[in-house]
């Protein structure tokens, strides 16, 4: 509790102050009377943008300019990739789809536990469902 007051007591600082002194005179002090402008620090400064997708400006050169649909049939292809290269979700997959086979019944059982957070689209993606669905 000690350690909370103490903490508690220091006083907070979010700009650090600059004194803005006259680029004519060097050796010119601030007089106490002056009021002092406060500047943002360098830590405040914007972030340099990175480049396109971390790829080298050559290939950006090369390449024309995708658009969002692109970019979106990309993430989805991706997406779907590492669903097929997951051995839990591809199961998970074939069971949604109705593959079950190949299954023995204890992992029926716990596959028919997990489907219910998930659901299969018509790409064959998973979406994870917020809450468990009943009357499917």
């Amino acid at each position: 509790m000690t350690h909370l007051e103490c903490v508690s007591s220091i006083p907070e600082k979010l700009v650090k102050p600059v004194v803005v002194l006259d680029p004519d005179d060097p050796t010119r002090e601030t007089p106490p009377d002056e009021p002092t402008r406060f500047q943002p620090g360098p830590e405040s400064a914007p972030l340099p943008t990175p480049n396109q997708d971390g790829r080298d400006p050559e290939s950006c050169s090369r390449n024309p300019q995708s658009g969002p649909l692109e970019y979106q049939a990309e993430r989805w292809r991706r997406i779907k990739a590492h669903q097929d290269e997951d051995h839990r979700l591809l199961n998970l997959k074939k069971f949604l789809r109705g593959e079950v086979d190949s299954f023995s019944p204890a992992q029926i059982r716990r596959l028919m536990k997990e489907a219910d957070l998930f659901v299969l689209d018509s790409r064959d993606v998973l979406f994870r469902l917020n809450h468990l669905t009943q009357c499917r």
